[in-house]
């Protein structure tokens, strides 16, 4: 009788999960195609279609270890490179992150936990998002459920050595999917070592350790050398405001609403147990609620101060693309002091609600990436003719430009500088490095400028150009993109 209450409880478990996934997958599907392919898409779309061993030689150079590529690889061979389907793995990472979410919470907090949790994963704005992406942030946030989910599955049974081999796989994962991933890593330890048993957690967390660096070995000279590429050049993020250490909470959860909503949820808390006659802000429940919230908020603050403190010291990281996973720990720790504040599930489930109708407004099914290629691309079709050459800046927006201009020759990674050339197309990012003989034999000149001066300040292109055409024309299209037409 035991046994077919435990299969019922699975089984129940198992429906609402897979209800989870499928309403996540159901309403992020809606505008999987509607932005344009942009800002770093076409960067990962290029490399992913070539072989692994360019995959793989790509780390060297790039802000990301190569797992996300291989899985897009791979995609591309079955299904194509279409925005639909290159977006399409991180749909499915991050529907099935919200599924997980309920899992995890449900079984440290309790079902009215677990709900909240998933729904307020769902209504992220920023996660919505990024399941419309073709980067590596949904896949990131989908490995850190599952080491977090696993992390306390070792602090619950520390003896067991299977949660280990599985902790360890996560980790391995999450690091192969981002450089930031090593946070996780470290929070951990650390979390290990103040809240377990240290005779016990303590060398077989070594061990599992030993094995994560040995099953990223091959990695790790890439992941050397773009240390010391990154000290000697820093990247494009500004360091960090410390108004940035709460502005970061409100754009996890769609604004400041929902962290005004929960700090009055806390406060009625709190309350609700002093006119109880509870002594303690968090009332009594069993000890293991308690020690798992204990160690995602530690998680979660150790990580996010971790990032905020690397990015004031050595190389800034604190910006929203880099910290969306972050976002894991975090809603774990508020569905788990919701949990604790009030052990009546109707008050859990009222309070999650009040976070939820605050986060609405926030809340959009299509977030805009503030990027219009389409239009950019007809604008500058209209002026391209048999002696116009276009002129691009930043050098690396090539990938972006050549993407929605012409696939044929973007699949076309072996002759990609000829295939360039052949459309008539200069990538370049300052005016030297444009060719004097195009120059002299072009009637018309199409400088799409991708706002070269943020990143290559007097490259001199406009200016240049100016001094050897007049001006036709130009207009803006979005937030970062201008297009000027010169002519003879």
């Amino acid at each position: 009788m035991k046994g077919l209450s435990s299969q019922n409880a699975a089984l129940k478990l198992f429906l609402v999960a897979s209800g989870i996934f499928a309403v996540n997958l159901c309403l992020k599907l809606i505008h999987l195609g509607s932005q344009d392919i942009a800002m770093d898409e076409p960067f990962t779309i290029f490399w992913a279609q070539q072989p692994v061993s360019e995959i793989w030689a790509l780390a060297k150079n790039e802000n990301n270890p190569p797992l996300h590529f291989l899985i897009e690889h791979f995609w591309i061979k079955l299904f194509g490179m279409g925005p639909m389907s290159v977006r399409f793995p991180s749909l499915i990472f991050s529907s099935l992150a919200a599924a997980l979410m309920f899992g995890v919470a449900h079984r440290r907090f309790g079902w009215s936990a677990g709900w909240g949790a998933s729904l307020i994963f769902t209504l992220s704005t920023e996660q919505v998002y990024h399941s419309h992406e073709a980067r590596t942030y949904a896949l990131l946030s989908l490995l850190t459920v599952l080491s977090l989910g696993s992390f306390l599955r070792v602090l619950e049974d520390p003896r067991r050595a299977g949660g280990y081999l599985l902790l360890g796989l996560w980790n391995v994962l999450i690091v192969y999917s981002h450089f930031l991933g090593i946070w996780m890593l470290l929070a951990q330890a650390m979390v290990a070592v103040i809240v377990a048993d240290r005779r016990v957690v303590a060398p077989r967390m070594a061990l599992m350790y030993t094995g994560i660096l040995l099953a990223y070995s091959p990695n790790l000279f890439a992941f050397v050398l773009r240390l010391k590429s990154v000290a000697a050049h820093p990247t494009w993020v500004p360091k960090p405001h410390w108004t940035q250490l709460y502005g970061h909470i409100n754009i996890f959860w769609n604004g400041r609403w929902a962290t005004m909503a929960f700090l009055a949820t806390v406060v009625l808390g709190v309350a609700w147990g002093i006119v109880r006659g509870k002594r303690d802000f968090i009332p009594s429940m069993e000890q293991a609620p308690r020690r798992a919230w204990t160690v995602v908020v530690l998680i979660f603050g150790t990580v996010y101060l971790g990032i905020y403190i690397q990015s004031l010291c050595f190389t800034p990281a604190f910006i929203p693309r880099y910290l969306v996973w972050v976002s894991i720990p975090f809603f774990l720790s508020v569905s788990g002091c919701i949990a604790l504040l009030f052990q009546d599930r109707r008050l859990q489930l009222g309070a999650f609600a009040l976070i939820g109708l605050a986060m609405a407004p926030g809340f959009s099914l299509n977030p805009g990436n503030d990027r219009d290629h389409r239009s950019m691309m007809a604008y500058v079709k209209q002026w391209q003719g048999s002696r116009s050459m276009v002129v691009l800046a930043p050098a690396y927006f090539d990938k972006t430009y050549v993407y929605h201009a012409n696939l044929a020759v973007f699949q076309d990674y072996a002759h990609w500088s000829a295939g360039v050339k052949a459309m008539g197309v200069h990538p370049v990012n300052g005016f030297s490095s444009l060719p004097k003989e195009s120059l002299e034999a072009a009637s018309r000149v199409i400088f799409v400028d991708a706002d070269v001066q943020s990143v290559y300040p007097g490259n001199g292109i406009r200016e240049g150009l100016e001094q050897q055409f007049h001006l036709e024309e130009s207009r803006t299209f979005e937030k970062e993109m201008k297009v000027w037409v010169f002519r003879k």
